[in-house]
């Protein structure tokens, strides 16, 4: 559970797997302090096999992690919440395994994930991007980046790389006229 406070309003976040192991399924809602639903911000997937649900509350946003069993095997899957504008989504695969510890660093932006899996315990970082929040004073530049991929801190690793690499071909050929 999470709860959200937004003009002296108290928005809870709730999460919980209902039936047993072979049946169960995941229920979201975003709820006021009397535990009424607001608006339709409910959603119930399949989750067969859930075994832990985890969240992480950012500013704006509230991240959920939870694992299920899949015709190709355990696999932890990655939801999102947005009570501000009012939307669920989940269900986004991310990796195969089972969770084991969710964490979220605030002053790095991003989340470590514990998986075990058939290959053994693996540690995985959700970085996050607000740079998408400011699209409509995207710059070409950025566009560039985002087509790549790239968060931030790679995509001016790579532009000062290409920089450097044009700085020693001119220099190449400067010198060798």
């Amino acid at each position: 559970m999470v709860v959200h406070i937004e003009d002296d309003e108290e928005r809870l976040v709730v999460l919980w797997r209902e039936g047993e192991l072979q049946n169960s399924k995941l229920v979201a809602k975003v709820v006021d302090s009397n535990f009424r639903q607001i608006d339709d911000l409910a959603v119930e997937i399949a989750a067969r096999g859930m075994s832990e649900i985890d969240i992480s509350a950012t500013e704006n946003l509230v991240q959920v992690f939870f694992d299920r069993v899949s015709p190709i095997g355990p696999q932890v899957e990655y939801g999102v919440i947005n009570i501000e504008e009012g939307w669920i989504g989940l269900s986004n695969r991310l990796l195969s395994g089972q969770i084991g510890f969710v964490d979220r660093s605030v002053e790095f932006g991003e989340t470590i994930i514990l998986v075990s899996s058939s290959d053994g315990w693996q540690i995985r970082s959700l970085i996050e991007d607000d740079s998408y929040r400011n699209s409509d004073e995207r710059s070409f530049i950025e566009g560039i980046r985002f087509s790549l991929g790239l968060d931030e801190s790679s995509f001016n690793i790579l532009v000062i790389g290409i920089s450097f690499a044009v700085l020693v071909l001119g220099i190449l050929s400067i010198v060798s006229l």
